[in-house]
């Protein structure tokens, strides 16, 4: 009544509403009477949308009043009993989150990780040439002695003709000599078809290496140089990456901050993103002493083989690795970082 009173409407209605033990009121104003369809919906619209700010306003509401209304002991119309055993719940939770935090336990460092060919080998251009032709694409598998690609042979293969037509003079002098019975003219022309046969061999070997082989079975990592064909390569540059096709090695990129608490031997665990069903298990061989910058991090990195069969990994998978650093108890590795950051922090403001 005071409501209708205090504002311009000629009709005010409040629909009272419930939901899990609470309460409350959506007040309708309307400028015109409303007749009992329009009570009607107004109490329809309120059933509705009722529940729905209730939960709103439980979600909205202080994490100590939801902590609250969680408890029974201080729901509406509660004892005091109830309330004193609410209060004995909360603290038997407290001491058991305590005992949790305090106790030790298995210290995992976690780091990233990634699957890589071990013992993976670079396939280098072999001399000064253009690009030829290439035969497979990064992700294909290549068998032992497969053609990977080719470089311009042309100018190998002239230097063959010259050398095997060398190599003929030579001959025919070297058996001419023989025939005439010519003892200095014979020795003169054989030690000059053992240098004609050498630049020979020589030659073959240079164009037989033209032609960059895999050298052993495995799959093809990196080496996209179909848009290079035609392009000049310099002796020695990297061309390809062939990684065998069953042997893998796991490497955790371990922060800079953990890599005391890491060393060989140790168990660790890795899932991958791919292969989130299940996890590979490995064991530390080799922790890097040097530390390299990736994606903004210096990190060190430590490796190790598959401990089963390696089913479904290829190189380039990437996961989380867990590795086993002893026992220690969480609250005393949180307090050692939190110490190790704020001395940083003072070392630089005091800098």
């Amino acid at each position: 009544a005071a409501l209708a009173h205090g504002v311009d409407a000629a009709a005010v209605l409040g629909v009272p509403f419930e939901g899990e033990g609470n309460a409350g009121a959506i007040i309708f104003e309307r400028a015109e009477a409303m007749d009992d369809s329009q009570r009607a919906l107004a109490c329809d619209a309120a059933l509705f949308v009722g529940p729905v700010l209730l939960l709103k306003a439980r979600a909205d509401a202080p994490f100590i009043t939801r902590l609250r209304a969680f408890l029974p002991g201080y729901s509406a119309g509660a004892s005091a009993s109830s309330r004193q055993s609410s209060l004995i719940v909360v603290a038997a939770v407290a001491v058991a989150i305590g005992v949790g935090v305090c106790w030790p336990t298995t210290w995992h460092v976690v780091a990233p990780a990634r699957v890589e060919g071990l013992g993976q080998r670079v396939v280098p251009a072999p001399a000064d040439g253009f690009l030829q032709t290439v035969k497979v694409r990064p992700g294909e598998a290549v068998k032992a002695g497969q053609v990977l690609a080719t470089l311009d042979d042309r100018e190998p293969a002239l230097e063959v003709e010259r050398a095997d037509a060398e190599r003929a003079q030579f001959d025919r002098q070297y058996r001419d000599a023989l025939t005439r019975d010519d003892a200095a003219a014979a020795v003169i022309a054989g030690a000059k078809l053992e240098q004609a046969a050498a630049r020979h061999a020589l030659a073959l070997r240079r164009l037989e290496r033209t032609q960059l082989l895999a050298p052993f079975d495995g799959v093809l990592l990196s080496g996209d140089l179909a848009p290079s064909l035609g392009m000049p390569v310099k002796r020695g540059q990297e061309l390809m990456i062939v990684a065998p096709a069953q042997s893998w090695r796991i490497v955790a990129e371990v922060d800079e901050q953990d890599v005391l608490a890491v060393q060989p031997g140790q168990k660790a665990r890795v899932l991958f993103a791919a292969l989130s069903g299940r996890s590979e298990d490995f064991t530390l061989a080799r922790v890097s002493p040097v530390g390299q910058v990736l994606e903004g991090r210096n990190v060190f990195e430590a490796e190790g083989q598959p401990a089963g069969p390696a089913e479904g990994l290829r190189p380039g998978l990437r996961g989380v690795a867990r590795i086993e650093a002893g026992e220690r108890a969480p609250i005393a590795v949180w307090w050692e970082r939190a110490m190790n950051a704020l001395r940083r922090l003072m070392w630089t403001v005091m800098a």
